[in-house]
């Protein structure tokens, strides 16, 4: 419910010949507009998230949720999860999708309209691993 997160099948993603293809169509092998290769391809129903917001990063829209993890320059990982009201908006129940869509690829990120995201398991091993130690802290102390 809230580990999860992926981007709106509409998404555009730009591979590394120039061309701009929706997230949706991006296959395992692409090779993405900076080198990435894409390992795999992550669909996800969003029947048990808990949100789906039009989020602004950098001047950029993007629609997706709820855990999508992005790297500013000044400001290192950031998450959609904390990003403030005025970020972000809530969508009407008929402009979500079903399914949101993400990317593992084999340099943990890929940058859509210029925001470097992390892929599916950077963003979930970045919450795993906070809490991880805090389980590991609890059983050692």
């Amino acid at each position: 419910k809230y580990l999860d997160g992926g981007f709106e099948g509409n998404t555009m993603i730009e591979l590394e010949d120039g061309r701009s293809v929706k997230i949706s169509d991006v296959c395992v092998n692409d090779v993405l507009r900076f080198g990435e290769n894409v390992l795999s391809t992550v669909k996800i129903s969003t029947s048990n998230l808990s949100c789906i917001k039009e989020f602004k990063i950098n001047n950029n829209k993007f629609i997706g949720g709820p855990n999508l993890l992005y790297f500013e320059d000044d400001c290192g990982i950031q998450k959609t999860v904390k990003l403030l009201d005025v970020q972000c908006k809530e969508l009407a129940e008929n402009d979500k999708s079903d399914v949101l869509y993400h990317l593992i690829t084999d340099k943990s990120t890929f940058f859509i309209n210029g925001t470097k995201f992390y892929d599916y398991n950077g963003s979930i091993e970045y919450f795993l691993d906070k809490d991880s130690k805090k389980l590991l802290k609890k059983i050692i102390f």
